[in-house]
């Protein structure tokens, strides 16, 4: 109850400032990051492939798997040895096996592989964080997407919060989620630096590790 009552009388209501300048300026930062980025590691995909998409009018895109495939494990592209499958058919004899293309599981495996076909993964990881970067926790002023479709009249957010969301009976929030901004990466810290302190208040960055083990 005690905890209940803390979100709702203040966690709640309480909210965050966001600093719209910040998040414009963030927005075209990494923006113009992930343009470059696309553009360096195109030019690692073997010229064969890259050719091959050219002749049929078709745009690389990162994010569509079977095009992650084709230069990953096709003939044309670095014929990497899968690792890792897709759950699906995992289990299934291994010409119907298909690769994944999970940045957690399996493109790790690679990043360390001789040539442009490490220095493409670890590219393509990077590229795929600043991605969601943007479409999740940045979004568009225009379309009112990501992170704008929640900012108040007054120029602050306010995320629900639950207690009941979990098995492990941990808080949860969305609308937005206010507990899984980035915390690491190129642009964690100026990502930050979006919120802001309300008039007379000071922000303050805790992180109390493995609380939960600690407790126990």
């Amino acid at each position: 109850m005690p905890a209940i009552i803390a979100f709702a009388k203040v966690v709640e209501r309480y909210g965050l400032s966001v600093d719209k300048e910040h998040l414009r300026s963030l927005a075209t930062e990494v923006a113009e990051y992930t343009d470059a980025k696309y553009d360096e590691i195109v030019r690692l995909i073997p010229p064969a492939l890259r050719r091959d998409y050219l002749r049929r009018g078709e745009e690389i895109s990162f994010t569509r798997d079977v095009v992650m495939r084709d230069i990953l494990f096709g003939k044309k592209g670095f014929g990497l040895t899968p690792k890792v499958f897709t759950k699906s058919t995992a289990k299934l004899p291994p010409a119907q096996r298909v690769p994944s293309v999970s940045t957690k599981d399996h493109m790790p495996y690679f990043e360390d592989a001789p040539g442009n076909a490490g220095r493409f993964v670890t590219g393509y990881i990077d590229f795929l964080k600043q991605q969601k970067l943007i479409t999740t926790y940045i979004g568009s002023e225009e379309k009112q997407s990501g992170f704008w479709q929640y900012i108040a009249p007054d120029g602050a957010i306010y995320p629900s919060y639950k207690l009941h969301a979990t098995v492990t009976g941990r808080s949860a929030s969305d609308n937005p989620n206010g507990q899984n901004f980035p915390k690491r990466g190129r642009f964690a810290k100026s990502y930050n630096k979006v919120f802001k302190a309300r008039p007379g208040y000071k922000l303050v960055s805790a992180d109390l590790s493995q609380i939960e083990l600690r407790i126990a």
